[in-house]
Parts: structure tokens; C-alpha cells; sequence
């Protein structure tokens, strides 16, 4: 009976940890698709990401909050991202989860397995919930659907997320935020979601701290203190700028 209750334990750990990767490498063959190249993958507490040579490297991920799963690729051209392909980068993970789950369950019609039953259905569910438009962010973030809703409802969205992209592609490219484009930072600023505009300022202090500029740099510290009551907990402690 023990041996049965760990064995089931094991492939559900295991189950979730398949699943988890099935969904982030959706998200990473699509930007591959569009030419991007893989910047990092990270599943629990197991990671890879680019060093300062540009060569990938295995880590091990200390923020519990990205334990979840993420999947990042950046462009190899500079300004070859659009909106249309960053929507389509993001919901290509629940898409191809929700396959992974088909035929694991596919199988199961002529192969009996509880460890493919466990793939299929924890996939599909996983899948659904990534799609979920949920209004407000789960762990920090939107998910997959809430973003990509976002996107085709509004322009002004899309131009948050492409802002936010560039960013990104900005970091991985230079190891620096010194580099970051300041019309980024300033739409994500302007945004009236508070979220959107603690992260505008999380990344202007960044942009100030790493081109030696203290006094502003401070001076951002005082404006994400004063944001921190209209933000989440868990998105302070994803972009925690008293560690600065």
C-alpha cells in the first residue's frame, strides 16, 4: 500500500514537472519559428539561461515565484518583434499543452496507463487554466490567455507587452539595462494599470542604477515605494526594488 502511495506521488511530481515543460517549450518552438533565439528555460528549480559570452548554462533558480515554468526566447535582429508575433509566441504554450494532453489521453484508448492518464489529464487542465482570461494576475503575472486577450483587444496593450518584450530582448542582449530603450520604459510609465507602471519604474531605477546615476535612481526607489500599496505582494516580491 506505501509502495503504491509513493509510486503514485512520483509520477505525479514527475507528471508535473513533463507537463510544466511541454508548455514553456511551446513557447520557446514558437520563437524559434520567428527566428528568435532560446534566452532561458526554466522548469521548478532547474534552470538554463545565456551567460555574458552568449552561451547557454544550466543554474539553479532561487525565486520561488518562477518555479511555475518559464520559457523565454529573444530576437536575433534587432526590432524584428512584433505584437502579432509576440500574442502568437504566448498562446502557442497552452495550444501545444492542450495537444500533449489529446494524445496522452489518445493513448490511453489503447494502452491502459495511469501515468498517461496523469499527463492527459493534467495537461488539459493546466492548459484550460493558462487560457483562462483571469482579470487579475496570478503569482505576479497574467496568464497566458489574459495576456494574449489583452493584445487583440487593445492596442494600447499590445504596446505594453512589446514594450516589455524589448525590454527584455534589451537585457538578454547587453547583460546591462543601461541600454534599454527610455520610450519602453516610458509606455509602460504612462499605462494606467498600476502594475504596468510599478514595472515602468522598476525598470527606469534599473536603467539609472546601471548607468551610475544614484540620485535618480533613488529618486525611483521613492515612487515604487509609494506604488507598492497598488500592487500585489507577490509581484513586489518578483520585482523587489529594495534588493537594488
Amino acid at each position: 500500500m506505501i509502495k503504491d502511495i509513493l509510486m503514485f506521488i512520483l509520477m505525479f511530481i514527475s507528471s508535473y514537472f513533463i507537463v510544466s515543460i511541454v508548455h514553456e517549450l511551446g513557447h520557446v518552438i514558437s520563437g524559434l519559428y520567428y527566428g528568435f533565439k532560446l534566452s532561458c528555460l526554466i522548469i521548478g528549480p532547474l534552470g538554463i539561461k545565456r551567460d555574458e559570452n552568449d552561451k547557454l548554462k544550466l543554474y539553479i533558480e532561487k525565486n520561488l515565484a518562477f518555479w511555475g515554468g518559464i520559457g523565454g526566447t529573444t530576437p536575433t535582429k534587432k526590432n524584428n518583434a512584433s505584437i502579432n508575433i509576440i500574442s502568437n509566441i504566448l498562446i502557442a504554450g497552452p495550444i501545444i499543452q492542450l495537444l500533449f494532453g489529446l494524445i496522452c489521453l489518445f493513448v490511453c484508448l489503447y494502452y491502459l496507463n495511469l501515468f498517461f492518464y496523469l499527463l492527459g489529464f493534467m495537461a488539459i487542465g493546466a492548459s484550460i487554466s493558462s487560457i483562462i482570461p483571469f482579470p487579475q494576475r496570478i503569482g505576479g503575472f497574467y496568464t497566458d490567455g489574459a495576456r494574449w486577450l489583452k493584445i487583440k483587444k487593445s492596442k494600447k496593450n499590445g504596446l505594453v507587452e512589446l514594450s516589455c518584450f524589448n525590454i527584455v530582448q534589451s537585457y538578454y542582449k547587453y547583460k546591462n539595462y543601461s541600454k534599454i530603450n527610455t520610450l519602453d520604459i516610458n509606455c509602460l510609465i504612462k499605462n494606467e494599470e498600476p502594475s504596468n507602471q510599478y514595472l515602468g519604474h522598476y525598470f527606469l531605477m534599473l536603467y539609472y542604477k546601471d548607468s551610475g546615476d544614484i540620485e535618480n535612481m533613488s529618486k525611483e526607489k521613492e515612487i515604487l515605494k509609494n506604488l507598492e500599496s497598488k500592487v500585489t505582494k507577490s509581484f513586489i516580491k518578483i520585482y523587489n526594488y529594495k534588493e537594488c
